[in-house]
């Protein structure tokens, strides 16, 4: 329950790592820091990627946490439709690397 309550974003004001997450969008960040950074934090703490998001969705799904995962889902397929964006080629660093 905890990934989703502190790691789901929304545009604006969250403004993502690389610029792939636009205005209305929402998704989960790769991690937060809801009780104070450790250290320097991770490099791509503010990156919202849909490759790394539906490993997290099949996790939540084996623990049988169907609510959360199917609301990941819909934020994915919400910002992937194809209304503002292809939904076949959204590359999320050049046209030659793809996650999902």
């Amino acid at each position: 329950k905890s990934l989703l309550r502190y790691n789901k974003v929304t545009n604006p004001p969250f403004v993502d790592y690389q610029s792939h997450f636009y205005p209305g969008d929402s998704g989960i960040r790769v991690c937060s820091y809801p009780h104070g950074r450790l250290g320097k934090g991770m490099r791509y703490e503010n990156l919202v990627s849909s490759g790394f998001t539906y490993p997290v969705v099949a996790g939540m799904i084996y623990d049988g946490n169907w609510g959360d995962a199917l609301e990941i889902c819909r934020m994915i397929r919400a910002r992937q439709s194809g209304l503002h964006r292809s939904p076949w080629n959204e590359p999320e660093c050049g046209l030659l690397y793809s996650r999902s």
